[in-house]
């Protein structure tokens, strides 16, 4: 593993393979179920959809680890060993989702999923837009224009691509954003490294083992409301392989 310092190791936290591998699997599950339904148009499961979680094991684990023990390595320790944790959890999970699935009301798990997406994911959006109007209002307002006017753009270009490649555009000609390939490179994964570091990781990560479970309970609850969110469209995911 390269030289993690202070300023970075947060970055390095999170720059994993997680989410990447996370979307080709359930790009498999999509594929495999429209083959099974003889359809070509199924819903998509979301890899990473927890930034609840996500929010919680940083600034409640391993941000006051950081702090407490001033040594960006053990703190990376306790990143490790807390996921490992976590998805250790998702993993049992797996074994009573179809039960508890079959006994709780749709409407519960669904009005989770609700809630998250109309107060974080809205809201938040919103803060960013308005935080920098003159950047993100233009963009905004081609992205509505697109999603709910209508609008369709030349040689039927998804509404949401002109936005994200024309606000890149326009964000780098008002001089908000620019390219840095600087940090661009091959890194290899050291698992026999990585292994090492989880296992320092668990002694350090035990006092925090009462943020830890809620919060990877609350984990697979979620995914469980994705699947059930697909179930309702008439997409039977298996909650288990989820």
């Amino acid at each position: 593993m390269e030289e993690i310092t202070a300023d970075s190791w947060l970055i390095e936290c999170f720059k994993s393979w997680y989410f990447m591998a996370g979307c080709f699997y359930y790009a498999y599950m999509a594929k495999k179920l429209a083959k099974k339904e003889g359809s070509i148009d199924v819903t998509a499961l979301p890899s990473g959809v927890s930034t609840t979680a996500m929010f919680v094991i940083l600034y409640g684990v391993i941000t006051p680890l950081s702090y407490a023990i001033d040594d960006p390595y053990l703190a990376w320790s306790a990143a490790l060993a807390a996921t490992f944790i976590g998805g250790f959890i998702e993993f049992m999970g797996g074994f009573i989702g179809p039960w508890i699935k079959k006994r709780i009301p749709r409407a519960a798990l669904l009005g989770t999923v609700a809630g998250i997406g109309f107060i974080w994911m809205a809201t938040q959006g919103l803060f960013d837009i308005y935080g920098d109007p003159i950047l993100g209002l233009p963009i905004f307002g081609v992205a509505m224009v697109g999603l709910f006017g209508g609008y369709l753009f030349p040689k039927k270009m998804p509404p949401l691509v002109v936005a994200i490649v024309g606000g890149i555009i326009y964000a780098i000609a008002l001089g908000k954003s620019s390219f840095d390939f600087t940090s661009v490179g091959f890194y290899i994964p050291n698992p026999i490294s990585n292994i090492e570091y989880l296992i320092d990781g668990f002694s350090l990560v035990v006092p925090y083992l009462t943020i830890v479970i809620p919060i990877e309970i609350y984990n697979f609850i979620e995914t469980m409301d994705n699947v059930e969110g697909a179930n309702a469209v008439g997409d039977n995911y298996s909650v288990r392989e989820a």
